[in-house]
């Protein structure tokens, strides 16, 4: 398996061709394939579908991309010298009224951001390290700023928050992801809207292979947005993969037969 996995790859086509799959590079490459499990993330799919499938997909499936949620979260890890808050601590977490967050965005050079903040929490075997989350708009401002305007940010929230129970050392660094502006995710996790709920749209739509003439199926969806039930989970994910490669190992057994 190792010697016929190709990374680095951008697939820029995908085209039905007589029972086979032509896959298309960024960089000419091109590779046929009896099958081809599409893996990428709802986002890229809402982005890039129109133009990387050839025929263009079912009506359903395209309605079901355009319609089914595709939402962000961020997650910033700060490395701390010492550990500076009490081992009993689960979270910090932000309890606002509506007017002390306008007063605080209103006197903070970073509030109109870091009043998004879900809260701080301690790492699993990281001693000295907390975890500042994000979800919705806040995770891709988070993401176009500098490292020194995310940390001087979140230090101001957490001054605000502990500073005067304990004495907060200054970080000594901070680690974050891009899940919302990275160009092979653009986003983080599925969910159902109102939009396909009304047109009785779900993550089966979207899950649904492309067959050929021959009922062979050539073109099959995997990742988290086409399960069923686990949606916006990694083991849902893992299950969708194991369910395809399954799909194409019970065709060929029928086949044989």
């Amino acid at each position: 398996v190792m010697n016929k996995t190709v990374l680095g790859k951008q697939v820029t086509r995908i085209e039905r061709k007589e029972g086979e799959v032509e896959v298309t590079c960024a960089d000419g490459s091109t590779y046929l394939a009896n099958h081809v499990i599409v893996t990428v993330s709802l986002g890229v799919l809402k982005k890039h579908a129109a133009d990387m499938f050839h025929p263009a997909l079912p009506a359903d499936k395209t309605a079901a991309i355009e319609t089914l949620g595709f939402g962000c979260v961020a997650k910033v890890f700060i490395l701390f010298p010492n550990r500076w808050w009490p081992q009993d601590i689960n979270v910090i977490e932000p309890l606002f009224s509506n007017k002390e967050v306008q007063d605080f965005i209103s006197n903070s050079n970073h509030g109109s951001w870091t009043s998004k903040t879900y809260g701080y929490y301690p790492v699993l075997n990281h001693d000295r390290m907390l975890c500042a989350w994000f979800s919705g708009p806040g995770c891709r401002t988070v993401e176009s700023l500098t490292d020194e305007q995310v940390t001087d940010g979140l230090m101001e929230l957490l001054d605000k928050l502990v500073g005067k129970m304990y004495n907060i050392s200054q970080p000594e660094g901070i680690l974050r992801s891009d899940w919302g502006t990275y160009p092979y995710t653009l986003g983080a996790y599925n969910y159902r809207t109102v939009a396909s709920d009304s047109r009785n749209l779900s993550n089966s739509d979207l899950a649904e292979s492309i067959l050929d003439e021959n009922n062979k199926p050539v073109i099959l969806f995997a990742g988290e947005a086409t399960h069923p039930h686990y949606f916006s989970t990694v083991h849902g994910a893992i299950e969708t993969g194991r369910r395809e490669a399954h799909n194409i190992i019970n065709y060929m057994k029928n086949k044989q037969h």
